[in-house]
Order: structure tokens, then sequence, then C-alpha cells
């Protein structure tokens, strides 16, 4: 207890089926409840420091990030060792963060790492795309070992960014004419990426679709 932030440690196995943990696997996590309701200047200013730098058994942490429960007063704290890499993923912008931590330590039932996967990413209704909804190849869908038809929300951690949202399955042969087992929309990626023209789209298509903005990514993925 400092500064009235509690601070609690967060054990491996309660992120086992998380992206966060398919990443960094090596990773400390600290979730801190900071008081709701009006605050002082006193007792604001105790909470910033407290929450500037911490320590908890003998390690040092540092805050990286909220998730959905932020307006209550929840936020996440990571070792030191493991802050620069966090805050990359998030481009080093501490809004992004504190907005989008969530998806890193979202519980799933299903994880999956595939070294190599190609990942082509596309403005929204860009190649079948709407808002969050993307496509998965059957063969990537395949190994999750989950029944077909239905309706699956993701989350994923591929390169430098991660993104959520839903899938659709397309087969494999229209997976291998794009060069992606994973095509996904723009509002998917968390935060969002600049995006530019992507080369031999009018080639690929026979003149049908032509100036799609995007980019391409080959890269391990950890899909849950």
């Amino acid at each position: 207890m400092c500064a009235g932030v509690f601070q609690r440690s967060i054990r491996k196995g309660q992120l086992r089926n998380t992206l966060l943990v398919g990443i960094c696997p090596e990773i400390c996590v600290l979730t801190m409840q900071v008081p709701s309701g009006l605050l002082d200047a006193y007792e604001q200013a105790r909470i910033s420091q407290a929450l500037s730098r911490m320590r908890f058994d003998d390690r040092e942490y540092r805050l990286i990030g909220a998730s959905g429960s932020a307006k209550d007063g929840k936020f996440y704290a990571v070792d030191a060792g493991h802050e620069k890499l966090i805050a990359e993923r998030f481009q080093k912008w501490p809004q992004a963060a504190i907005t989008y931590f969530g998806i890193l330590v979202s519980d799933c039932k299903v994880v999956i790492q595939e070294p190599n996967v190609d990942v082509l990413v596309v403005e929204d209704h860009a190649l079948g795309t709407n808002d969050c909804r993307g496509w998965i190849s059957e063969r990537l869908f395949g190994k999750l070992g989950l029944p077909e038809q239905r309706f699956y929300q993701f989350r994923l951690a591929f390169d430098r960014t991660q993104a959520k949202g839903s899938f659709k399955v397309m087969q494999n042969d229209a997976a291998d004419l794009v060069g992606a087992d994973i095509i996904l929309p723009e509002s998917s990626i968390k935060p969002k990426l600049d995006l530019g023209f992507l080369d031999g789209c009018q080639k690929l298509f026979n003149g049908l679709t032509s100036g799609i903005r995007g980019m391409r990514f080959r890269s391990q993925i950890v899909l849950v």
C-alpha cells in the first residue's frame, strides 16, 4: 500500500492464455487499484508519485497501461526490463497504452503461436473486410482446433503491434492469391498504422482493384 494505491502481483498462470505472455514469457505484471472519486491536489500528487515508479517484492515496476476498467481505477505495471518493449508496441504513446493495453491481457480459451506468418493490413472495406472484421486462411484457422461455422472474436500480436476484431475464414487458394494467411482491416490495429499504397494490387486482381492502401508483414504471431 502506498499513497492510497493498492498493488497486487499477477501470477503468470493467470496470464497463460493471453497475448502478453505469448510475446513476453518472462514478464512480471502488477495491477494497481487507484482510488476513485474526487481527490484534493495533495492526494493527486501523492498518487502520481506512487505510480511513476514502484517496487514490489524487491522488483522495480513501471506504469504501462490500463484496460477497459481504467475508468474504475485499475491500471497495470510491468517490470522495468520489459517497459521499453511494451511501450514500443503502442508507438510510445501513453494514451494508446491506457486505451488498448487490455488487448494484451484479455483471457482467451485458445492460444497458438506461429513463426513467419504473412499478415496483410488494408484499409477498411478493401478485399472484403469491414469494421474490425478480417480474414484468416483455412490452414491457419484449422490450427486453432475450433468448430467451424461459428462466430469468433480474436486478439492478435504480430511484429510490434496488436489487433482485435473477428475473422471470416477464406479458402487457402484465396490466401495464396493475396499472399497472406491473415488479412486485417486497419480498424482492427490498435493503435492505428499509417498505410501506404500496396504494390502489385492491380496486377493481382486483373485491374478490378487499384489504389488499395495497406501494409504487409511477415513475422511471428500470437493468436488467441
